[in-house]
């Protein structure tokens, strides 16, 4: 994931990111279900990603404490969930300005450790996590 950020007219910046995986040497994209053969694994991200952001983060907690709509941008579902990256310490999810907290809180990520996730993996999930690790301990 690599952070973005513009600068609107008049001064306002927002935060984005920009989240590509895909699978090496052919270029095929691959999205965050194809990670999981159990639907299931969705509400455990979800569960796990806001247990981070409210613990780690007291902005993303006091704006989902003024405003619960917030607690809609943690829903699981893939548009929420579109930006992430595989780790070597689990799945990191990124949240763009405004979708889990108010704009003044900026953008957010939120680490889900694989430990939550691996009763869910497909076999591409466990291949890419098993060449992840690989490569952090060549490295």
């Amino acid at each position: 994931m690599i952070p973005l950020d513009e600068i609107f007219p008049g001064g306002h910046e927002a935060g984005y990111w920009l989240s590509v995986t895909v699978l090496v040497p052919s270029g095929t994209r691959v999205r965050l279900p194809d990670l999981f053969t159990n639907p299931k694994v969705a509400r455990a991200i979800a569960a796990a990603a806001q247990r981070t952001l409210i613990r780690k983060n007291s902005c993303a907690r006091a704006s989902q404490a003024r405003d619960p709509l917030l607690k809609r941008g943690l829903a699981p579902s893939v548009k929420n969930y579109r930006r992430f990256a595989l780790t070597t310490r689990g799945l990191t999810i990124g949240f763009p300005i405004g979708q889990v907290a108010s704009g003044v809180c900026n953008r957010f990520e939120a680490t889900v450790p694989y430990s939550a996730l691996r009763s869910g993996l497909s076999r591409l999930g466990e291949d890419l996590i098993a060449a992840i690790r690989e490569s952090n301990q060549r490295g």
